[in-house]
């Protein structure tokens, strides 16, 4: 009950902060503009393919978190929001539920610089904007899929590592990048 409690008030305070955004003296170009063309374009990131799967338990629920690539992009898909990095890491991530309950946020997901600094999806400009499909906020069963994309706003540095934790901030499992 924790779990869905967190997790709802993280999605309410990003729907909350992603509306803001785009309320706040956003504008957009014409349709067919060199801007939809760019912010497009900005939305593929060059991917690197890893494709290494971890079993992860958090307390009684267990899924497999495949790592499936990462990549970088200089805009998510909110049009005008950039990166304060300069770029923004994407991870692109397939969840398959094994045991109870298993909950996919996008704020799970971290990335630890060689250097040993943290990165969280609150920092810099990754809460304004998304990479789609965007990694659906659920709790997944047995056998249940979840897939999609988590946005940080880092660069991606040589000995970096994602990191997935809990509702708690506790790492639960890593990957090399």
């Amino acid at each position: 009950m924790r779990r869905v409690f967190i997790s709802g008030l993280t999605a309410g305070l990003f729907l909350v902060l992603t509306g803001c955004a785009s309320s706040q003296g956003a504008t957009s170009a014409p349709s067919g503009g060199p801007s939809e063309t760019k912010s497009s374009e900005a939305a593929a990131p060059a991917d690197k393919k890893i494709g290494k799967t971890i079993t992860v338990k958090d307390d009684d629920n267990t899924a497999d978190i495949t790592l499936v690539s990462v990549g970088t992009v200089k805009e998510g898909s909110t049009p005008g929001v950039k990166a304060d990095s300069g770029s923004f890491v994407v991870f692109d991530l397939k969840i398959v539920g094994k045991k109870g309950q298993f909950s996919t946020n996008s704020l799970y997901v971290w990335l630890k610089t060689a250097a040993g600094k943290t990165i969280k999806g609150t920092d810099g400009k990754a809460m304004l904007t998304t990479a789609k499909p965007d990694l659906p906020l659920k709790d997944l069963a047995p056998g249940e899929e979840a897939n999609g994309k988590a946005l940080l706003d880092a660069p991606l540095e040589p000995g970096a590592k994602m990191i997935w934790v809990d509702a708690l901030d506790k790492p639960l499992a890593e990957w090399e990048l």
